[in-house]
């Protein structure tokens, strides 16, 4: 796993047409091969919930373990901003709040959270 995803991870890092992505394609071509190289089933919705909301609430994942949400991804181009994305992380409803809580903020892509074995 660790030479397909450092390698990956350099190929981002020197791609110019990264930045003429538009979020949907962000969540394609990074986000989902991230995950998909840290082990996460990108095609198991029950583990990676698309477009995961609550109340007003929405971010672009949620990953589950055991149908519990474990960390929430939200993708946004750089030039969107996040000044309101830790805002609404730490605002979601106490019922609903994944049990680690995570608010990074990278030019492209997120957090990314490697799934336990087993899990």
């Amino acid at each position: 796993m660790k030479k397909p995803l450092v390698s990956f991870i350099k190929d981002i890092r020197t791609s110019k047409k990264i930045f003429t992505f538009d979020e949907a394609s962000i969540k394609q071509a990074v986000v989902l091969r991230l995950l998909s190289l840290l082990e996460w089933d990108i095609f198991n919705v029950e583990e990676i919930c698309p477009d995961f909301s609550s109340d007003a609430s929405t971010v672009s994942y949620a990953l589950r373990i055991d149908h519990a949400g474990k960390v929430l991804l939200d993708v946004k181009r750089d030039h969107e901003g996040t000044d309101g994305l830790h805002k609404q992380l730490v605002d979601w409803p106490p019922g609903r709040r994944s049990s680690s809580a995570c608010t990074r903020t990278a030019r492209v892509g997120g957090s990314t959270c490697h799934r336990p074995r087993g899990g």
